[in-house]
């Protein structure tokens, strides 16, 4: 609608994903919100994506900013420089593998009115398609995953410090909200967990019961089938010490909460131990573990570690 203001801007984040943008950009021409922002943000692809974003967002008539960086610089930097530009009072992240629902953005964005400034986004679930953009008949939480959104806001802060379940491409959040938690954390990884922790600590969180986006697994790239043992386990380590570094921003408010977080920190170091990972980070939780739940088998382990003894050898006799 004419001279209508945009109250969402939807950053399209790419990288690599040549084979997939013109369902991800089509599906966002299809959008039947009467005004929203667009930006696009292209990571240093060295597939021939840039080149592509240019000529389907002018082939689209997409009014779009775009962003191409010349080095690839990660997705929370990638991230973080798109909300800089952002001006309007909602955000949504979305990966140019994927696609949007018709009616996403409008209807979240008259989800988060209605639900008030209380609650810093919503979510929901997400049907799963293949390399083809077929479904799979899959969804992202699968029909064995129980329902983990709780209505508190404490209630729900707990429930994500005990692992993340969040679909992010499914996520619309409030622009004021997520500065104010210092957006994303560009010394991680990956970006949403820390997001989400960050958000649920200080606001409260809506749950979308709409379908909003179609979540891509390729076959071919996201299992990693291609790579090595080794790597895999690199990467494996590397998003496990990532949850480490996460939760460590967390302690020191309660002990019950301390309890929790540094469980749930312990078996994620334990586990990235048995993967060859030597972190610091590791280490420091361990010891964090045992400050807030001393006991005989975990000295032993922690010294182990330590130690640099492999623990995998010793955890028969040790339960």
């Amino acid at each position: 609608m004419p001279g209508t203001k945009p109250r969402v801007t939807l950053v399209a984040a790419c990288y690599n994903h040549a084979r997939f943008l013109r369902d991800c950009l089509s599906s966002i021409a299809a959008q039947t919100v009467d005004a929203y922002d667009l930006i696009v943000v292209d990571d240093a692809s060295t597939d021939g994506s840039q080149d592509l974003i240019r000529a389907t967002i002018q082939e689209l008539r997409l009014d779009a900013r775009i962003i191409f960086h010349t080095s690839n610089r990660g997705i929370c930097a990638t991230f973080n420089a798109a909300l800089a530009e952002v001006r309007t009072p909602f955000v949504a992240f979305l990966s140019t593998d994927d696609v949007l629902m018709p009616t996403r953005l409008e209807h979240q964005v008259d989800l988060l009115d209605a639900l008030g400034p209380d609650v810093a986004f919503v979510y929901s679930d997400m049907p799963v398609i293949d390399g083809a953009g077929e479904r799979t008949g899959d969804h992202f939480y699968g029909p064995s995953m129980p329902n983990r959104y709780r209505t508190g806001r404490e209630e729900m802060y707990r429930e994500l410090l005990g692992g993340n379940f969040i679909a992010a491409p499914s996520a619309m959040m409030r622009t004021e909200a997520l500065r104010a938690v210092g957006g994303y954390d560009e010394r991680l990884v990956y970006e949403d967990y820390d997001v989400w922790c960050k958000l649920t600590r200080e606001y409260r969180v809506g749950f979308d019961d709409q379908e909003t986006v179609l979540y891509r697994r390729d076959g071919a790239e996201g299992d990693h089938a291609s790579l090595s043992d080794e790597l895999q386990s690199a990467r494996r380590a590397t998003y496990l010490l990532t949850n480490v570094r996460i939760l460590a921003k967390h302690l020191g408010q309660s002990h019950e909460l301390d309890q929790l977080i540094t469980g749930r920190a312990y078996s994620y170091a334990m586990e990235a131990y048995k993967l060859g990972a030597r972190d610091k980070e590791l280490y420091q939780a361990f010891f964090a573990r045992l400050r807030v739940s001393p006991s005989l088998r975990g000295v032993v382990l922690t010294l182990l570690a330590v130690l640099r003894v492999p623990i995998q050898k010793f955890l028969p006799s040790l339960r």
